[in-house]
């Protein structure tokens, strides 16, 4: 059965908690779609496809035009049934009807789940209680972003309308927060990070303890090489969320800190440092495919070949898995590629990376370019020999 999470984008954290949770009690059978990028054209077969849409709804994006939109064409395509997924706030307009679940509330969200599997004729899983558990932390800093955005005074109606902002509306702190934490995610997007940087630091004047727009920060002073800097915010971030580290963003972030200085210093407590950020989290959050596939790549370079290959054969099964469902990311296929490569399955290697250059959309450069930088460290670790590098580089090149 597919579903569609409709949500506001800056709050695609929130969406991929649930797309998790969907996916692991159901075992992969309940397909949950969300845009990830700017509205396009795939968002209507999507809702086409869809038997139900959860529409998540904060105090930022209660009554956002683009989910009244999408539950509006869901509507107009038949018997959809639309569920606000509640986040501390109440819908008003068309959506303040209908039955809706305090998304935030372990009970709710699990009677909400048991209905949806049985909707779908689908057993309760095994691991129940994880899944639940694991969806409640992966909220928790999206919660805690949003109750210190309340302290800001809501823009005024026309103003979050209005394609330009203009004086009088700049002149509101919610509008200016807004203006300036959309333009930090597009330029980091975009990989302009001198141009990321002031804007961050401009959203965060009105927010100073934001978690997700700190985490912003850091990863755009990774992107200026700034690693000394980005780990002064991993540490603001420990003392505001003490379980962030266990957030599979923000131990991804940790171990980059870590690799970066590692990289700068060459200091080999900072690759430890690095594995074990990652590995925290893969040990919390086993379905988290990408630092898992860190910390056996990771392992691969200090050394560690038996930790390493022990987490590629459990992580093989999982990313296989992913292959399947469609939309299909290339970051799967390079992820089951590097895991092949430890292992020591160079065919069944160049497949998988044959299989994500076919993807759409295709990776981009930059995303060849880190692909084949990862290739390369496997190969320069001592273990593996040079035998199938060349074909690699090719291919990826």
């Amino acid at each position: 059965m597919r579903i569609f999470i409709s949500h506001m984008l800056e709050e695609g954290r929130l969406a991929a908690a649930w797309k998790e949770l969907l996916r692991r009690i159901s075992r992969g059978s309940l397909v949950a779609l969300h845009a990830s990028a700017e509205r396009d054209d795939m968002v209507e077969p999507y809702l086409g496809d869809s038997k139900v849409v959860l529409a998540i709804l904060t105090s930022r994006s209660c009554e956002r035009p683009e989910i009244l939109w999408e539950c509006g064409i869901a509507r107009g395509k038949g018997s959809k049934e639309i569920l606000p997924l509640l986040f501390g706030c109440r819908p008003g307009g068309p959506l303040a009807g209908l039955p809706s679940c305090e998304a935030d509330d372990r009970e709710q969200v699990a009677a909400l789940c048991r209905r949806l599997l049985a909707a779908a004729g689908i057993d309760e899983p095994s691991d129940w209680d994880g899944a639940l558990d694991t969806y409640i932390e992966a909220i928790r800093l999206s919660m805690h972003a949003l109750r210190a955005q309340r302290r800001i005074a809501p823009a005024p109606a026309w103003a979050l309308e209005a394609a330009d902002f203009g004086e009088d509306a700049a002149q509101n702190r919610w509008v200016a927060f807004e203006a300036h934490s959309r333009l930090s995610r597009t330029y980091l997007d975009l990989q302009e990070y001198e141009l990321a940087l002031p804007e961050v630091n401009r959203a965060l004047a009105q927010v100073p303890d934001d978690p997700i727009l700190l985490h912003r920060k850091g990863l755009i002073l990774l992107g200026l090489g700034r690693c000394d800097e980005a780990k002064k915010i991993l540490a603001q971030l420990g003392r505001l969320e003490p379980s962030a580290r266990f957030d599979p963003e923000i131990a991804a972030f940790a171990g980059r800190v870590h690799q970066g200085l590692y990289g700068q210093t060459g200091d080999p407590s900072h690759l430890r440092s690095a594995i074990l950020a990652y590995r925290r989290s893969y040990e919390k959050h086993p379905e988290s495919y990408h630092t898992g596939v860190s910390v056996a790549h990771l392992s691969m370079l200090n050394g560690d070949y038996r930790t390493a290959t022990t987490v590629a054969r459990n992580l093989v099964p999982l990313c296989r898995e992913l292959q399947e469902q469609a939309p299909v990311s290339f970051l799967v296929d390079f992820a089951l590629g590097e895991l092949y490569l430890i292992l020591g399955e160079r065919e069944r290697a160049a497949e998988s990376f044959a299989r994500g250059l076919g993807r759409a959309p295709r990776p981009s450069a930059r995303d060849l370019a880190a692909a084949l930088s990862r290739v390369r460290a496997l190969f320069g670790a001592g273990r593996m020999g040079q035998d199938g590098l060349g074909a690699l580089e090719r291919m990826l090149g």
